[in-house]
C-alpha cells in the first residue's frame, strides 16, 4: 500500500469534512480509497461551470460579476481563517475555486490545507519539500516559511 498517499488522503479528508458549514466551501460527499492500487478520490458535487479560471475565460463577465466571485472566495477564506484552530488552504488558485450553477464561488482541493494553533498560527504539522503552485505562492513560502493565512490572501 502507498503509505504517503494514505496519509495525505486521510489528512485532506479530515480537514475538508469539518468545513461543511460554509456555502463557499465545496461540499464533501464521501470518498473512495484503494490504497493497494494507489487510487483515492474525494467526492464533491459536480459544479457545471467548472473552475473560476475556466468560467472567466469562457464568459464575458462584467466587473460586478467578477467581484462577486472574488467576494465569495474571500468570504470562504475568512471562514477558514476564523476557525478554531484556523485552517490555511495552502493552494489558492483559480483551478481550486469552483463556480456553482448559481455563479457562486466554492473553494475545493484541501490537499495542502493545514490546521494551525490559535495562538500565533504555529504549525501543527509540517510537510516536506515544496508543494503547491509556485506561481501563486507568497515570497515567504518560496523562501521556505510555513504556510499561513496571509499566504492564502497573497495567493488570491
Amino acid at each position: 500500500a502507498d503509505v504517503n498517499l494514505a496519509q495525505a488522503f486521510t489528512r485532506e479528508m479530515l480537514v475538508w469534512s469539518r468545513l461543511e458549514a460554509h456555502p463557499g466551501i465545496a461540499k464533501f460527499l464521501g470518498f473512495y480509497a484503494d490504497f493497494e492500487n494507489s487510487k483515492a478520490w474525494l467526492l464533491s458535487p459536480w459544479e457545471p461551470n467548472g473552475s473560476v479560471t475556466q468560467f472567466v475565460e469562457a464568459h464575458s463577465l462584467e466587473v460586478p460579476e467578477k467581484l462577486s466571485l472574488v467576494y465569495d472566495t474571500i468570504d470562504a477564506l475568512n471562514f477558514l481563517h476564523q476557525l478554531d484552530p484556523p485552517v490555511c488552504h495552502g493552494d489558492i488558485k483559480g483551478a481550486n475555486v469552483l463556480v456553482s450553477a448559481k455563479c457562486k464561488a466554492r473553494l475545493c482541493d484541501f490537499g495542502l490545507a493545514r490546521l494551525h494553533e490559535d495562538s500565533g498560527f504555529g504549525r501543527l504539522e509540517t510537510s516536506t519539500g515544496m508543494k503547491g503552485s509556485i506561481r501563486w505562492c507568497s515570497p515567504e513560502i518560496l523562501n521556505g516559511a510555513p504556510r499561513e493565512p496571509t499566504s492564502d490572501i497573497f495567493a488570491w
